[in-house]
């Protein structure tokens, strides 16, 4: 398995977005964020002309999951003149809205190059399509179903699936298009 999820070939212009994971309580990386960083590092290298967009606040520490990313990827070579952080963001579809507007035009029509977990990918397309963004591509961590092991990809999964309809009646609450 590679990890990729070709939907069509990026554009120069592209924008890399990185979706933030609980951080463990001491503000350590979890596992699934040090996967998904993994796969950040990936993506900065496969399209080295990309900006890279960590969201993710607060959730499970004080420390906003965005700024553990941030410090991560630049400790493990990435450009900091490379990373933009969103920091506020506290779901997927706020994180998806915020990014929306932090992009330029040139970044918005190469689209979105989404690095996130596997089954988080679908989530993460609509949600970017519901704050008008076009995912091209997803990288994911490679293995990571192994490394999670069969029943965390399960109750993993299923989340997502109770969170993809719940995203949707959010977004219309909000009164966000599809566009």
């Amino acid at each position: 398995m590679t990890g990729n999820h070709d939907v069509a070939a990026p554009a120069a212009s592209c924008v890399i977005v990185v979706f933030g994971a609980p951080a463990a309580a001491d503000g350590r990386p979890s596992a699934t964020l040090r996967r998904r960083l993994d796969a950040a590092r990936r993506a900065a290298v496969m399209f080295p002309d990309a900006r890279i967009i960590v969201t993710g606040g607060a959730v499970a520490s004080a420390l906003p999951e965005a700024r553990l990313m941030f410090d991560v990827l630049v400790q493990a070579g990435v450009s900091p003149a490379r990373v933009v952080v969103e920091d506020l963001a506290r779901t997927t579809l706020d994180s998806a809205h915020r990014v929306a507007h932090l992009l330029t035009a040139p970044e918005r029509r190469g689209g979105v190059v989404i690095v996130t977990s596997g089954y988080h990918v679908p989530r993460c397309r609509l949600c970017l399509r519901m704050s008008g963004l076009r995912a091209v591509t997803a990288i994911t961590p490679v293995h990571e179903r192994r490394a999670m092991g069969a029943l965390a990809w399960s109750r993993a999964s299923l989340r997502e699936l109770v969170a993809i309809p719940w995203n949707c009646l959010r977004a219309i609450e909000r009164g966000r298009s599809w566009e």
